[in-house]
């Protein structure tokens, strides 16, 4: 597809939908050049707390059902401040007391019940993102929104009986089958169990660390990474209770520290945990495994916060974007994924061409941290601006460097009569496996 050579200078904004679209801007939308494609529906589930049970007694009903309201918000914000940052639950409640009062969207109660002093119910709470951004922000707390790319689990369950993937029964992989999609941070995604998964890889391959049958399966699913949890039930004795061992292993991608194309992104073994859980009183084995699927959880999302999370200062700014791209689908890809980050406001479409754009992005925070960010979703931002004109080169990612004047800011272009002005420009690229 030959993509048409055209200038056009737009302003885009996030959730904002123009009444009217003119001729370039319908022309721009049909070719798929939207700047900002459907932001991530799991963005609104991230700020949305639910299962908040309140039981208040007060004065008169008005009364209680005030202090419910108050009460299942700052308990929500509380898991919310959990839930994006790296604080415990003793610091984001010390924080969730600090409420400005305006970081709530809106909320739904359900079970509602109420008498003349008494109020019951339990609350849904939905925050406003930009809001708890910018309270984060105020108080110096580093937070992650970057949602990890989808993850593939193959639960294998261990025993006399040999190993289990495919098989039945494999209730630890009937217990992973119900956490597949969003957790927290983590998109799930848990294998059908088919005729063709067993194909791709069988059990042994895949406790071995085949890199095919891993890859296989991770390409079968469309998946970023996989990871490998094995299971074995201890049964109780006399003088230890019913135990579940858990070993973990993540596939994914990781930076080659050495050889011939050191700095690559790889795919590869990343690492291998294990934990060990013991049945509390009266627990069942049903009940145990849930709680180690959770933990495992608990720990891959805390592990990507801790790689993710980022502290976005009070600085803001705009900075111009060359985006080096090879084909339509490049583009779209880009689209979203400057989409679906929380810390840009706005993208204003400079110039287009069949491989490049140049963009301007209204930013939150420093331009490192924007990078910082970027990265997460597999968008590079160099590190220092270009020293070409993103206009004049036809391939950004192989053109010669032009020297811009320190004082003028100017390109001398011997093609073009007298210099053309340069804005520093950051070169954007789409990262590959």
């Amino acid at each position: 597809m030959q993509w048409p050579q055209m200038l056009c200078v737009m302003r885009i904004v996030k959730n904002q939908i123009p009444a009217l679209l003119t001729g370039a801007l319908f022309l721009v939308v049909v070719l798929g050049f939207s700047v900002f494609a459907k932001a991530e529906p799991s963005l609104a589930t991230l700020h949305t707390v639910s299962g908040i049970n309140v039981d208040v007694t007060a004065k008169n009903a008005v009364q209680a059902r005030e202090q419910a309201i108050a009460q299942a918000q700052n308990r929500a914000l509380s898991i919310l401040l959990q839930r994006l940052t790296l604080l415990d639950s003793v610091g984001a409640s010390k924080l969730a007391e600090a409420n400005p009062g305006n970081l709530v969207e809106n909320f739904e109660i359900a079970g509602e019940r109420s008498s003349n002093v008494r109020y019951l119910g339990e609350f849904t709470v939905q925050f406003k993102p930009q809001e708890i951004r910018r309270f984060l922000r105020e108080n110096g707390v580093g937070f992650s929104e970057a949602f990890r790319p989808p993850m593939l689990v193959l639960p294998v369950l261990q025993g006399d009986f040999g190993n289990r993937l495919w098989d039945s029964p494999n209730p630890w992989r009937d217990i992973w089958q119900n956490a597949s999609g969003q957790y927290q941070l983590l998109s799930l995604m848990i294998p059908s169990g088919g005729l063709n998964d067993m194909v791709a890889g069988n059990v042994d391959q895949v406790m071995a660390g085949s890199e095919e049958a891993i890859v296989n399966l991770r390409n079968r699913y469309g998946a970023e990474s996989v990871l490998v949890a094995a299971a074995r039930v201890i049964p109780a004795s006399d003088t230890a209770p019913l135990r579940l061992a858990v070993e973990y292993t993540e596939f994914g991608r990781a930076i080659r520290g050495e050889g011939v194309r050191a700095g690559e992104r790889i795919f590869g073994l990343i690492d291998t945990t294990s934990i060990t859980l013991s049945a509390n009183a009266g627990e069942s084995e049903t009940e145990l495994m849930y709680r180690a699927r959770a933990a495992v959880l608990d720990r891959l999302n805390r592990a990507w916060k801790q790689a993710s999370v980022v502290t976005l200062s009070t600085e803001s700014g705009r900075i111009n974007m060359a985006v080096a791209i090879s084909s339509l689908g490049e583009w779209r890809q880009v689209q979203r994924l400057l989409a679906s980050e929380t810390a840009i406001s706005g993208v204003t479409i400079l110039s287009m061409a069949k491989n490049r754009a140049r963009i301007a992005v209204d930013h939150l925070g420093s331009v490192g941290e924007l990078r910082r960010l970027l990265a997460q979703k597999g968008l590079n931002l160099s590190a220092e601006a270009l020293s070409v004109d993103p206009s004049l080169d036809g391939d950004l990612t192989r053109s010669q460097p032009r020297l811009i004047d320190p004082v003028t800011n100017a390109i001398n272009d011997p093609q073009r009569q007298g210099a053309v002005i340069s804005t520093p420009t950051y070169l954007l690229t789409l990262s590959r496996s």
